[in-house]
């Protein structure tokens, strides 16, 4: 395999826009190496066309084939021309950890002071256990009650906490701020569970609105629906015992047609039967609001209560509101 050496094309233009990069290695022995040359040169080249998201990806995988410290350096300043301090931070540590040469070390610290003094640091004060913070939505950038290092500029944030409303803000940073804030969580309120006491006044006033209440979905709908028809039976039989009864009394109609008491008696017997199936209904869904069983636990109103009588040995039904 050849060696070669890398040129650093466009090495001018870096060093005006102020992105000294480290060199990259002069000889490459594996194949692994010379990938992470060609990655590192493709990186330089974004670098100079300004487009540094992609110089970032390129240095990155670069240190993936040839985990080399330089590499980190230079994304580290990569993220540094682009305002995002709080990734280059993370790349000069890495770097350093890394780094074995005293006059790499100096140059990547003074760069890392540089962006110490530009991140913004923001604590928040909650005071409510279980807490988490969500900036631009990223859960892993800020904790409560500790000290959040933050690019300047706006940022979304979402504190929350088990049993409280979240609360959502946006908050401006300038470089090198040192801001507290105080956040009060409202608590939620648990919703009140339904009673049978509601259930049972609820089904008294309309069948199937106290199922409803209780959440039983589909013996509501039922008693509902089956009352709506018995109540529309009642209104039909009603109105057309009414009309029919009108033209029996008219002497032309009842001369013309004299079969208006078979209408008249269908119709009377069809309100009389949807009265009776109304109050029915009505009858059964106020028994079975009260023995249904309930969301906190209570299985029916109604309770068998043991008894003994001298020799006989049997149970009560009972009512337990």
């Amino acid at each position: 395999m050849k060696n070669r050496c890398l040129i650093l094309t466009g090495l001018t233009a870096l060093l005006l826009l102020a992105v000294p990069l480290v060199n990259a290695p002069c000889m490459a022995a594996t194949p692994e190496e010379e990938a992470a040359v060609r990655h590192y040169d493709q990186g330089v080249k974004f670098v100079n066309d300004g487009a540094f998201l992609d110089a970032i990806a390129s240095f990155n995988r670069a240190y993936e084939l040839d985990p080399q410290p330089r590499f980190l350096f230079n994304v580290g300043r990569t993220y540094h021309v682009t305002g995002r301090y709080r990734e280059a931070r993370v790349y000069y540590l890495r770097f350093l950890d890394a780094n074995d040469s005293p006059k790499k070390a100096e140059i990547a610290t003074k760069y890392l002071e540089r962006v110490e003094r530009e991140l913004a640091r923001l604590v928040l004060r909650v005071g409510v256990d279980g807490t988490t913070v969500e900036v631009d939505g990223n859960k892993d950038l800020c904790q409560a009650e500790a000290i959040c290092l933050l690019d300047p500029g706006e940022h979304r944030l979402v504190i929350s906490a088990p049993g409280h409303t979240p609360d959502r803000r946006r908050i401006r940073l300038i470089p090198g701020e040192n801001r507290e804030e105080q956040v009060k969580l409202a608590v939620i309120l648990p919703l009140d569970l339904p009673t049978r006491k509601g259930a049972v006044w609820r089904s008294s006033l309309f069948p199937g609105m106290g199922q409803l209440y209780a959440g039983h979905t589909a013996w509501g709908a039922t008693f509902l629906t089956s009352e709506l028809i018995s109540l529309s039976a009642v209104v039909t039989g009603v109105i057309l015992e009414q009309y029919y009864t009108g033209r029996q009394n008219n002497e032309k109609e009842t001369t013309a047609f004299r079969g208006w008491d078979s209408y008249i008696n269908t119709a009377h017997w069809t309100w009389v039967g949807g009265a009776i199936a109304a109050g029915t209904v009505w009858v059964v869904n106020v028994v079975h609001a009260a023995a249904m069983p309930m969301k906190t636990g209570e299985t029916s109103a109604f309770v068998l209560v043991p008894i003994s009588n001298g020799d006989w040995n049997g149970f009560s039904l009972a009512f337990s509101w």
